[in-house]
């Protein structure tokens, strides 16, 4: 009996010692290592054994998910295993991201990370992300067909991709908002570049401005006869709309006077029509010469012209300017190697 138990023990010692030497193999990372029990009743071998499994399955998900494989998970040893279940709630968490992520990037933006908890920074930090992809390709579609009324969700102070984002939206609306303004009629309108590099604000203020351009040299021709530099009949009306507001409102008189070169179309015929233009140009220059600034001479065609005249004080007034205009137009015209002395005639006087 004493030699079976000095066999015992000293085969207690060897286990013992042989489970110290594969604990320090585990602790220095090899899980390759195992600790067997003696036998059923050999509890602390039995536990020691299974704490090496858990080790072993810890390490072997740890690996896998170190190299990106997310398919690997622990071997459950019971209801109490809190180790195993959190890592494998771990694993399940990362798969679902890697799912979420997969969907995303084929550009499913419906896709949705949700954080486990407050906690969860990483869930967090990707849920946000996804929410401002989300934003992102919302407002991406909206531009892509003209509505320019999306913009995204400030994040923070800190957003540089949602300023910047709204502020293209900005530019955009402000753009249309111009552009409408210019197609409406309205050529006061201005579409500025944000810089020197935005090229398409650039081009599109050169084109507005080009259009006002031409524009105002499409108004002169409507408006303003090249050969005189007096106004056009298409004016005509418009001139004497406005006067005769101003009129009626502060109780103004005004008059009209219309007149025209006699026999001008022989003129034309006897010497040429550049001659005729030439006597046209001269005739108005007399009549800028003896009118005030604030009178408007129209040439209504031909040799027809008409005077507004504003503001005049009294009925006398225009007679004057009728009598004074007659003389200085019936003086003769010197024209080169023709002299024309012609005088005109005032078909009427209205006041």
């Amino acid at each position: 009996m004493s030699g079976s138990a000095d066999n015992d023990q000293k085969n207690g010692l060897t286990s013992s010692k042989r489970a110290c030497l594969e604990l320090m193999r585990i602790a220095e990372g090899d899980y390759s290592t195992q600790i067997k029990p003696r036998s059923d009743k050999d509890e602390l071998g039995v536990a020691l054994f299974k704490m090496t499994e858990t080790l072993r399955d810890v390490a072997t998900v740890s690996q896998a998910l170190a190299v990106g494989d997310y398919t690997q998970k622990i071997t459950i040893k019971g209801k109490d295993d809190k180790l195993g279940i959190a890592i494998n709630q771990m694993v399940d968490s990362f798969r679902d991201i890697v799912h979420q992520a997969n969907k995303i990037s084929g550009g499913d933006y419906s896709a949705k990370i949700k954080p486990r908890s407050d906690k969860d920074e990483l869930g967090v930090a990707l849920f946000k992300m996804t929410e401002t992809l989300r934003d992102v390709a919302n407002v991406s579609q909206a531009l892509a067909v003209g509505d320019y009324t999306q913009k995204i969700t400030i994040k923070g102070k800190d957003d540089k991709l949602g300023v910047a984002i709204n502020q293209m939206v900005d530019s955009f609306r402000s753009i249309v908002h111009q552009a409408n303004k210019i197609s409406g009629g309205d050529y006061s309108a201005k579409i500025k570049p944000r810089s020197d590099k935005d090229e398409l604000g650039v081009a599109l203020f050169k084109m507005t401005e080009d259009l006002k351009k031409l524009v105002k040299k499409l108004d002169q021709l409507a408006y303003f006869d090249p050969l005189t530099h007096s106004y056009t009949r298409h004016y005509f009306n418009a001139i004497l709309e406005k006067t005769c507001a101003i009129a009626a409102r502060h109780h103004r008189q005004f008059a009209i006077l219309m007149l025209d070169i006699d026999d001008f179309k022989q003129v034309n015929d006897s010497f040429g029509h550049d001659v005729g233009d030439r006597l046209l140009v001269e005739f108005t220059e007399r009549l800028k010469r003896n009118t005030r600034d604030s009178d408007f001479i129209v040439r209504m065609g031909g040799d027809e012209f008409s005077i507004i005249m504003t503001e005049i004080s009294n009925d006398k007034e225009a007679g004057k300017l009728a009598k004074q205009l007659i003389r200085v137009l019936s003086e003769p015209y010197n024209l080169g190697s023709y002299c024309i002395g012609n005088p005109p005639i005032i078909r009427g006087l209205s006041q």
